[in-house]
């Protein structure tokens, strides 16, 4: 995987105090992007060990509320491993850490199920092993006419907070109150 950047003081991609991946790559390339930058897969970073340490040592300070994927796209194929294998260790050594994800695909409940494929390829596991491990995923697409900047983490009116548990509780997309 390659990432754009790793921001360390966050307070634009969940609440409170954030460390932020920002992974390289994203196949969707919503029209008035914010981070075009990121829409190439061979530019930015290797992310290497280094930079997975460095994230865990950031998210150990108690004024880091957690861990936000974004980019790029977190989900694509080329990225969907590390995110996971991150996710799984953030959540193993710091279990009191929040995960938030970002990804510009509009999600269905069968998404969080271990046995569906993604994208034509197959890793449904490990994309449904890494919803599980957030606590609220951002999903849909940027949509320039339904831009609202009145909303709270998101940039169009489209886009849904998603509560992970509340969703794999009951069965159905639920939507973070807030």
């Amino acid at each position: 995987m390659r990432y754009a950047k790793i921001e360390t003081n966050s307070v634009a991609n969940g609440p409170g105090l954030r460390v932020v991946l920002w992974c390289q790559g994203c196949e969707i390339r919503c029209p008035g992007c914010h981070n075009q930058s990121t829409w190439d897969f061979s530019s930015g970073y290797e992310f290497t060990p280094v930079e997975e340490e460095k994230i865990i040592e950031m998210l150990k300070k108690p004024y880091i509320r957690g861990l936000t994927f974004s980019g790029g796209h977190p989900l694509a194929p080329e990225n969907l491993r590390d995110c996971l294998n991150l996710a799984i260790k953030v959540k193993h050594e710091l279990p009191e850490k929040d995960i938030w994800l970002y990804t510009g695909r509009t999600l269905k409940e069968s998404d969080f199920k271990l046995s569906v494929e993604f994208g034509g390829r197959q890793n449904g596991k490990t994309l449904a092993t890494l919803l599980r491990l957030c606590d609220v995923i951002v999903d849909g697409p940027f949509i320039e006419s339904q831009r609202d900047l009145t909303l709270k983490f998101r940039g169009s009116s489209n886009q849904r907070l998603i509560d992970v548990k509340a969703t794999i509780s009951n069965g159905r997309i639920t939507e973070l109150c807030n």
